[in-house]
């Protein structure tokens, strides 16, 4: 057996060791638990907002990719979530929100 199949089966084995003491190996990022934030509340929370004002509240929201494009620099994202359109926008860290419903 070489170097690399002693290393999976390694990973393999300590995988089986987490999930016997009950730790999922692979944890979800997103947890459900949190309130959520439908797309309405957040179009009421943010369009409140004139013009170039930012906010410095954050939201999670989860919801499937319907597109993407890239602009180099900026980028733009719509978000189908369970009431309406969300639709993102930014570059870098920075992302605007409009949403449809």
């Amino acid at each position: 057996m070489g170097r690399e199949e002693q290393i999976i089966e390694e990973r393999i084995k300590k995988i089986e060791e987490l999930k016997k003491a009950g730790i999922n190996p692979y944890p979800d990022r997103f947890s459900l638990h949190e309130k959520r934030n439908w797309s309405k509340e957040i179009k009421e929370n943010y369009s409140k907002l004139k013009g170039e004002e930012k906010s410095k509240s954050s939201k999670v929201v989860a919801g499937r990719v319907m597109t993407t494009r890239d602009f180099g620099k900026i980028s733009f994202v719509t978000l189908q979530v369970f009431i309406g359109l969300i639709y993102v926008n930014g570059s870098g860290v920075f992302l605007s929100i409009i949403c449809y419903n």
